[in-house]
């Protein structure tokens, strides 16, 4: 499969290091992704590289004097001079950040750092081709990043040779309405709580603070995702009721599986939010045509009376 958004290059020695930045690589574009752990495995890579997109190396490889050497050397390949880099590092000292300048390193950023301050960079450094994104940082009530947890599944379906489905929903409503009507933790009718209730223990419901939800399905393809959603439209629909509004008003519901609709996370939002759109201009048509219709009855009955 070829890698539309390039090839990135992930320099450090430590494995954790490489772990943390691949889901945020996989949540961002589709990159092509070469993690290089030693000095050996980096000259070795140096060499035979032709095409690199972005660059993102720890400058303790492994430690700062090693790690300005392979930077000297991206440098002096014809390949890399001009690639973009990103540096990552424990090191939060003037003069290691001077020294990266003359390097015309893109950004520094030190460690501990949250995801999203990675993926803003390389979102600010790299065009990706597809032009899609999704802004998961009001995801809620979650240790690991959803891209990391998401990152984590899609891995577990890859080595057993199973689907896994993911059901977004999203509401249409002002948010004020979203909080205090349907989602607040103390209230009655908290959606996530009773969609929670409903599901297999393995499932996961995740509350984004723009009040999309997002229920993880593992080990579930399109028949068995096609079941859940409509149980799930079932719940949200009774409790919708009780306030005199119709689920359709209020709620878009749609589901994607892996892989048949994408190959990774971005992939698979991004036909949630094309399936969401589709649903709308047909709904949307639906109504155009019943208000056509009883038009048309009215005008008739008015007709028959002359």
């Amino acid at each position: 499969m070829i890698a539309m958004d390039g090839v990135v290059l992930v320099i450090d020695t430590l494995e954790y290091g490489q772990k943390k930045v691949k889901p945020i690589l996989e949540g961002t574009g589709n990159f092509s992704i070469v993690e290089i752990s030693s000095k050996i495995l980096f000259s070795a890579i140096l060499k035979d590289i032709k095409d690199v997109t972005l660059i993102i190396l720890d400058i303790e490889f492994p430690n700062v004097n090693d790690g300005f050497e392979v930077l000297s050397k991206i440098r002096g390949n014809v390949y890399t001079a001009e690639a973009p880099i990103i540096i990552t590092t424990n090191l939060d000292l003037c003069e290691y950040k001077t020294a990266c300048l003359e390097y015309n390193v893109n950004d520094y950023i030190v460690k501990p750092y949250k995801p999203e301050r990675l993926r803003n960079s390389i979102l600010s450094i790299v065009k990706i081709q597809k032009e899609f994104e999704y802004d998961f940082t009001g995801i809620v009530n979650v240790t690991l990043s959803f891209e990391e947890y998401m990152s984590k599944e899609l891995k577990y379906s890859v080595r057993t040779n199973t689907p896994f489905s993911m059901i977004v929903i999203r509401h249409e409503k002002p948010k004020f309405e979203i909080y205090e009507k349907y989602f607040d933790e103390n209230s009655q009718m908290n959606i996530p709580e009773k969609i929670r209730n409903g599901l297999r223990s393995t499932d996961t419901v995740f509350l984004n603070t723009n009040g999309d939800m997002f229920i993880l399905l593992p080990s579930t393809d399109s028949e068995k995702a096609k079941m859940a959603s409509y149980k799930i439209e079932e719940i949200l629909k009774g409790i919708i009721s009780e306030t005199g509004k119709r689920f359709s008003d209020q709620f878009i519901s749609v589901f994607v599986t892996f892989p048949e609709d994408g190959d990774g996370l971005n992939n698979l939002l991004k036909n949630a939010i094309k399936k969401i759109e589709n649903k709308k201009a047909l709904e949307a048509m639906t109504s155009i045509l019943v208000s056509a219709q009883e038009r048309g009855k009215i005008a008739y009955n008015q007709y028959k009376k002359i």
